[in-house]
């Protein structure tokens, strides 16, 4: 797990400027892009250290050449330059304290969850998935293996289910119809902004839409029939990484209570 921090510590007994630093300096020369380039980094950050310039291209929504742009704007040789240097200005956590705080963290996540979505607010979406002909799941990237364990699992109550791998979302305006159900997984990224622009063009026959999210303003949260935004290390106050897979377990399981108590 990582840490973000805005200086590095030298020897020489003073702090040096660092990526983060640079980014926010720049941002008077910013264009709209940049700013949203910018605010993606800082956000996703232990996702974007870790994936390649076509990787991060594909979740983030921008295009691999506004990457290196804005990576030159802020006077690197490229992306992959720019990347680097955010792996270097990182400082990792010990392991002691991570292991101190980590479970308290995840307990208060839980307890958001909790908060946000009392059963109440859990009733409506199982009532939905009760009475649907057909579910659909899909995921991509951070996303894909909580879809997968969601679909597994509905299969094992019975329900007629669906997992759909990213590329093959692309295709559910052909085989999908009023009554269904299509469940979105997206901690973030505009990915499925296509795949529901496309659907929405069936008009009357459109399947129902889900988005399980952590973003607030996700960029289909509007275009969807049913949101849940859950907590992430952010809502909370946490300085590190939490697995978005663990927040969409807990919450996930809470969907499958309702749905065995109408069996």
């Amino acid at each position: 797990m990582t840490q973000v921090l805005y200086y590095n510590y030298i020897e020489q007994g003073g702090y040096l400027m660092n990526i983060f630093n640079t980014m926010k300096s720049m941002e008077v020369n910013y264009t709209k892009t940049d700013k949203e380039i910018c605010k993606y980094i800082l956000r996703h950050f232990d996702t974007v250290v870790r994936d390649s310039l076509t990787d991060t291209a594909s979740v983030s929504g921008f295009s691999a050449a506004s990457l290196t742009r804005y990576a030159k704007k802020l006077g690197f040789t490229g992306y992959d330059e720019l990347k680097y240097q955010l792996q270097r200005d990182t400082i990792s956590e010990t392991t002691e304290n991570s292991e101190k705080s980590l479970p308290d963290q995840y307990a208060n996540l839980f307890r958001e969850i909790e908060r946000r979505y009392p059963t109440s607010e859990i009733k409506p979406l199982a009532l939905l998935l009760y009475h649907a002909d057909r579910i659909y799941v899909t995921g991509f990237h951070n996303s894909s293996a909580s879809a997968t364990l969601f679909n597994y699992r509905l299969e094992e109550l019975r329900y007629t289910t669906s997992h759909l791998p990213y590329d093959e979302a692309f295709k559910l305006d052909a085989f999908t119809r009023k009554e269904d159900v299509v469940i979105i997984f997206s901690v973030h990224s505009g990915s499925y902004r296509d795949v529901v622009k496309q659907m929405r063009t069936m008009g009357s026959e459109c399947p129902k839409i889900v988005l399980f999210c952590m973003d607030p303003k996700h960029v289909i949260r509007s275009k969807t029939d049913m949101s849940f935004v859950l907590p992430d290390e952010h809502t909370i106050g946490y300085d590190h990484y939490l697995d978005p897979s663990i927040t969409f377990s807990y919450f996930t399981n809470k969907v499958f209570h309702e749905l065995k108590a109408k069996d």
